[in-house]
């Protein structure tokens, strides 16, 4: 499946939200375009919450573990590593259903 940028996103960094601005005005966020993470993830920063698609809202926890100095050959950032859950709905509903039995 190809990248079709077809939905909107948002990174939440430090209390603050970039991504592409609401032409309509709804959202404030801070324009993403020109911003590289390096400058954003100083100090103790080091983890980050990337939003797509507003409608499913699939919130994705970044944590950066390692920087290092970019190859000049390279142009752009590289992900070296992920680790994810996907769950279909009956594994949800089992869950959910655990939980609540749990919970009582």
């Amino acid at each position: 499946m190809r990248w079709t940028n077809s939905h909107l996103h948002q990174f939440h960094i430090n209390d603050q939200q970039y991504g592409e601005p609401d032409p309509y005005g709804g959202m404030t966020l801070i324009n993403e375009k020109g911003i590289k993470l390096s400058s954003l993830l100083t100090g103790n920063i080091r983890e980050f919450v990337y939003e797509y698609d507003f409608g499913d809202d699939w919130l994705h926890r970044v944590v950066v573990e390692n920087v290092q100095d970019a190859n000049p050959a390279w142009n752009g950032s590289l992900c070296v590593a992920v680790f994810a859950r996907r769950w279909n709905v009956d594994q949800l509903e089992r869950v959910n259903s655990a939980r609540n039995q749990h919970t009582k």
